[in-house]
């Protein structure tokens, strides 16, 4: 037996409510561009002996740049 095409329903209301969570291109050209840091980062955590991710938000805002 072989298959070609979608093997199940499409859910268009599901679609819609998706798209309606994405945000418009509009909308992400005014995002401001934000810089990091990341061998810097990654190297001070390094450092400290612990992993980016456990930084406070404050040590990571020191190498992030606008």
């Amino acid at each position: 037996m072989t298959l070609s095409g979608q093997t199940r329903k499409f859910n268009t209301k599901r679609y819609q409510e998706l798209l309606a969570d994405v945000p418009d291109i509009s909308e992400m050209k005014n995002v401001n561009k934000i810089k990091v840091d990341l061998r810097g980062v990654r190297e001070y955590a390094r450092k400290k002996g612990i992993a980016v991710a456990d930084l406070s938000d404050q040590e990571k805002r020191m190498f992030m740049s606008a």
